[in-house]
């Protein structure tokens, strides 16, 4: 059973349902379906109930029983509530019976609020909302029944809190780091003009006193932005909001050996999932679309590898990173008439002859990865000492460049 509450309830406090005062509130316990238990206030044109759980409310039995047509059932008067609530069910009706539902400011005359056709017939039936005039102290429900009678239970009229005289608001959008942010004030008055704002874009930058500012952060990361805005009849409301300045940082990384050069990458810092765009600098632009990539290249020479990450707000950032592919093999260039010795060293200590060169030329050393350990420009006919004591035993390339072309000759430091 419902739990019995009085039948006529006129809220002197507070209850709220939903941030809704309840002013008026009805759910036909104790209606027997005869007058005597009419509830105090109502007025009924017939009399009828249901007492089973499928034609009640959600407070369960009892209900009222539209029975016949132009049955009329009136709530008791009431003032101030702006929204009516109730029950409805029909049963066996057809798309012809429909509830009538009026409002009244002094019982005389009457304006709809709604007419429902083909009442839901499913077993929860459906609870109705609708708003009502300022002015309504009246609220009548007519059934024009064609076949079938109707079910009504849970009636209650509302009242909406009144609305704050001043709301503090804005908008703004996540972005990118570099990206200057849009704050756009969203501030209500109901009664006066807005015409102050202070905004705190929480990063201990100074207080910007416009509308709908911009403001570029120096770090990435999140941030909270405060508004306080007020009106020209002094009231005053903070609102505070996130906003997230994204920062991607692109990694990338070259691991080589020979000819063959091996890419891994990956985005950090942003929001996943990522997604990428390599230029291994091969002449093809940005075209391979994943960061872990392995590439011959046809040709030795100085190459510059670039991946961009993007993650998933749409940010992005570039990294790119320099190799020298020695070749595949020793480049032979009998103009150059390069000459190494001792060839093994000893002690990583040798001599690199040059033949006649007239102009600048450019000598340079790398180890078995392609990393430069020593890069020396002459201009001269020469013997130059080259001193790699401080290096690894292994192999190493000396690569001499000039007007006259490349070659590449290995040494090996064998101490």
């Amino acid at each position: 059973m419902k739990k019995i509450t009085s039948l006529l309830t006129l809220m002197l406090g507070a209850f709220s349902m939903q941030a809704q005062t309840v002013i008026l509130s009805e759910d036909f316990t104790t209606y027997l379906g005869t007058v005597g238990t009419v509830p105090v206030g109502w007025t009924f044109s017939y009399n009828g109930n249901y007492t089973t759980a499928a034609s009640s409310g959600t407070s369960g039995p009892n209900s009222y029983k539209f029975g016949v047509n132009n049955a009329t059932i009136t709530a008791p008067t009431f003032t101030t509530a702006d929204t009516l609530s109730f029950w409805a069910k029909g049963n066996g009706t057809d798309s012809l019976s429909h509830l009538i539902v009026v409002e009244s400011a002094d019982n005389v005359t009457w304006d709809t609020i709604v007419k429902l056709y083909e009442l839901p017939t499913a077993l929860a039936g459906q609870t109705f909302k609708y708003g009502l005039q300022n002015t309504s102290q009246y609220v009548r429900f007519i059934y024009k029944k064609s076949i079938g009678n109707g079910a009504f239970d849970d009636f209650k009229l509302l009242q909406n809190p009144p609305p704050a005289p001043f709301t503090a608001s804005f908008t703004t959008t996540n972005v990118c780091f570099g990206t200057a942010a849009s704050f756009s004030d969203a501030s209500v008055s109901n009664a006066g003009t807005v015409n102050s704002w202070s905004w705190n874009f929480g990063d201990g930058t100074p207080l910007n006193n416009t509308q709908n500012p911009t403001h570029l952060y120096g770090t990435a990361g999140t941030f909270n932005v405060t508004l306080i805005s007020g009106d020209n009849l002094s009231n005053l409301d903070t609102t505070t909001s996130m906003i997230i300045v994204d920062s991607v940082v692109s990694n990338l990384f070259v691991s080589l050996a020979g000819s063959s050069a091996t890419f891994s990458g990956f985005g950090s810092n942003g929001f996943a999932p990522y997604s990428y765009l390599l230029d291994i600098d091969d002449g093809s632009g940005f075209f391979i679309t994943t960061p872990n990539y392995i590439y011959t290249y046809p040709t030795p020479g100085i190459y510059t590898a670039c991946l961009i990450s993007f993650d998933n707000m749409g940010c992005f950032d570039t990294t790119c990173t320099t190799f020298t592919i020695l070749s595949t093999g020793i480049i032979e260039n009998p103009a150059l008439g390069m000459h190494i010795s001792p060839n093994p060293s000893n002690n990583g200590v040798f001599n690199v002859e040059l033949g006649h060169t007239g102009t600048k030329t450019v000598v340079t050393i790398y180890n078995i990865i392609g990393k430069t350990i020593f890069t020396k420009d002459i201009i001269s006919d020469s013997k130059i000492l080259i001193d790699l004591s401080n290096q690894a035993n292994g192999s190493y390339f000396v690569r001499v460049q000039n007007a006259n072309g490349i070659t590449v000759k290995k040494v090996v430091i064998s101490k």
